[in-house]
């Protein structure tokens, strides 16, 4: 009788980390950007921070990938992929339900006033299935900064 021996699989992951919300892209207006790279791993991922068109996350290696946003704006958020110039200066009401891949998230407003906007990050996450060539963005509709604003992605296969 034989016995295998297991094959050892290199358990580091490619992923990007990057925080403090720093405005949006002049140009893809509702797409933020960020001044601190935390963390850049691996070449399965690239970030490419521009004052015109706001965070780029490129997809170098096919797969599936997690991505999670926490905006520091008091406003909804979602993760969108390949979006046009048109479609992200737009309103989410006007995007491309298929360009949406991560759900909107909403915060609440536990002060007690009457309007929809949070007094809280929200948090929003999606697996999903990349190409290379794809690009994913940020987006919200609140204009600012604000020094806790992160955002993550990693490939998991």
């Amino acid at each position: 009788m034989m016995y295998g021996i297991a094959k050892a699989v290199n358990p580091i992951r490619s992923y990007v980390r990057v925080q403090d919300e720093n405005n949006q892209g002049s140009s893809y207006t509702y797409i933020l950007r960020y001044s601190t790279v935390l963390e850049i791993v691996g070449t399965d991922i690239s970030y490419l921070d521009s004052a015109t068109d706001g965070a780029s996350f490129i997809i170098n290696t096919p797969g599936v990938y997690i991505a999670t946003m926490m905006p520091a704006s008091q406003d909804y958020a979602t993760i969108v992929k390949n979006v046009t110039l048109a479609e992200g200066s737009t309103f989410l009401s006007a995007m491309p339900w298929e360009k949406i891949i991560a759900p909107i998230t909403f915060g609440y407003d536990l002060a007690g006033s009457n309007y929809p906007y949070p007094t809280f990050m929200s948090t929003t996450t999606a697996v999903f299935v990349a190409n290379i060539g794809d690009v994913i963005k940020p987006y919200t509709a609140a204009v600012g900064s604000g020094a806790n604003g992160q955002f993550s992605i990693m490939r998991l296969s």
